[in-house]
């Protein structure tokens, strides 16, 4: 909406285009990641005279609640900061995706909920059990490492997400440090 409504209506007179680009100018500022209060008190101000303008452009039809919804998003802004860590777009996506898996039209919330499940525990086991090939034979374990022979380390499963780099805290190094060595069977033999 910011760069293409400009440019699909660019054939249109001036007195028409004009208030689309200010609006299109609008919510490019509006979305920016760095706000400047001083800014949104001016698109307040602004924003009510872009709506009279595109009043006079089309038909009262057209508008509702949702045109006058932008009178309030600076406001917004100022209150909430920049709006894209507020946006109900990723959720949408989501419940979108949620209702594609919609098998029983009559009760979409049950069968909703029962293949989010399914999904949750497919992902969950998927971690926890050695993958099997379509012979049904066993292939290597996921969690095959240098340390998977050591007992404390054995433990199958991985972790869920983006994997960051963390460095370990002086006093977390001790706690590891000291666990590992009260046991772990291989380091037994080192301490006595």
């Amino acid at each position: 909406m910011q760069y293409l409504l400009p440019t699909a209506f660019s054939y249109l007179s001036d007195q028409i285009l004009k208030p689309l680009i200010e609006l299109s100018v609008f919510f490019k500022n509006l979305c920016s990641s760095k706000l400047n209060v001083e800014n949104l008190i001016l698109m307040e101000q602004q924003i009510s005279f872009i709506l009279c303008q595109l009043d006079k452009i089309f038909p009262s039809g057209f508008f509702d609640y949702i045109e006058h919804l932008q009178v309030h998003l600076p406001y917004e802004a100022m209150v909430g900061g920049p709006v894209q860590y507020r946006w109900m777009y990723p959720f949408e996506r989501y419940l979108n995706k949620l209702k594609k898996i919609v098998k029983n039209k009559a009760c979409p919330n049950g069968s909703i909920c029962e293949a989010y499940l399914t999904y949750e525990i497919t992902q969950f086991c998927s971690y926890y059990f050695e993958i099997m090939s379509q012979s049904g034979e066993s292939t290597a374990p996921q969690n095959i490492g240098k340390f998977s022979n050591i007992y404390v380390f054995g433990g199958s499963g991985e972790p869920i997400g983006a994997n960051t780099v963390r460095y370990l805290i002086d006093k977390e190094m001790t706690v590891i440090t000291l666990y590992i060595l009260l046991n772990c069977d291989e380091v037994e033999p080192y301490l006595k």
